[in-house]
């Protein structure tokens, strides 16, 4: 029920390193704002140099990240000397037309960032001239408003990302609360068939066991009605016990039967005659001969 659908796994594999990228982006956006100003602060032209070389470092790997975003890739992120922090995933391309078209804007204005930067590493190479500080700022103000149209663009990039995650997890809520639901009224189902089949199962055991058991309290007390059958309603352990104990009716009553018809003969002579004609037709015996032993004794 919570396998990983389509829709799932493009969040995971898709949404989610894109995602990854721009925040990468965004944190080079911040350290080329950072060496460009205090490349325009540096007083020594070593230091200007080195920020200027840093500032290009992370103007190069800004545009890679962009590219990778729209032709796919893998992105190996290690910042120094945090190797614990290191990253490293696949990215795929970006599917969405207007995205693709947001991204290939920001290529295009990272264009213009190198070009500014570049102008004002120049000018803070060449010896003091009048005005020079003046160019530079002017500078510096339309490399910051270009960057901050930047940052503004990869903030809009990745509002929109979060968005589609916010989507799906809204989505996943909703599966999932479906779900609970299901299996809410499939247990209750299940309790109520357990209720259903229990109280029937339970009845149809009741019933000829309690038949069983008043039948032999009135076998005990002797007011039974040897005639009366126990109705066998299955063939199970339970049927089988209620034939037997019909032929053990059957057999008390041929015997009472018996006992009565013989108090009736008039000697003892007919008592053994209608014992011998018992043998013969029951058992199949052809003679039958009866001896009687007393135990009497002499005195």
């Amino acid at each position: 029920m919570f396998f990983m659908d389509s829709s799932s796994k493009k969040m995971v594999f898709v949404n989610v390193p894109h995602a990854k990228t721009v925040n990468l982006l965004l944190s080079d956006v911040k350290g080329v704002c950072i060496s460009v100003h205090k490349l325009v602060m540096s007083k020594e032209i070593k230091e200007v140099e080195n920020n200027y070389a840093i500032a290009q470092k992370r103007l190069y790997d800004t545009k890679k990240y962009l590219e990778t975003l729209l032709t796919g890739g893998k992105i190996n992120y290690l910042p120094k000397e945090e190797v614990v922090n290191a990253l490293q995933f696949d990215v795929f391309p970006l599917s969405n037309p207007a995205q693709r078209k947001f991204v290939e804007s920001l290529m295009a204005d990272f264009d213009i960032i190198s070009k500014e930067i570049d102008e004002i590493y120049q000018f803070k190479k060449l010896p003091r001239l009048n005005k020079k500080e003046t160019v530079i700022k002017e500078k510096l103000a339309n490399y910051d408003s270009t960057m901050s149209l930047i940052e503004k663009k990869l903030y809009k990039l990745l509002s929109d990302m979060d968005n589609e995650w916010k989507s799906f997890s809204d989505y996943m809520s909703l599966r999932i609360k479906n779900a609970i639901t299901l299996m809410t009224a499939v247990v209750i189902f299940a309790l109520f068939l357990y209720f259903v089949f229990g109280t029937f199962i339970s009845n149809a055991l009741k019933k000829p066991i309690t038949e069983i058991v008043n039948q032999i309290k009135a076998l005990s007390t002797g007011e039974i009605d040897l005639t009366k059958k126990l109705e066998v309603l299955s063939k199970d352990e339970l049927g089988e016990l209620s034939i037997e104990f019909n032929r053990l009716m059957d057999t008390i009553s041929h015997i009472s039967q018996f006992k009565k018809i013989a108090e009736e003969d008039d000697t003892l002579e007919d008592v053994y005659n209608r014992l011998g004609k018992i043998f013969k037709e029951e058992l199949g015996l052809k003679d039958v001969i009866i001896y009687e032993v007393s135990n009497s004794k002499k005195i």
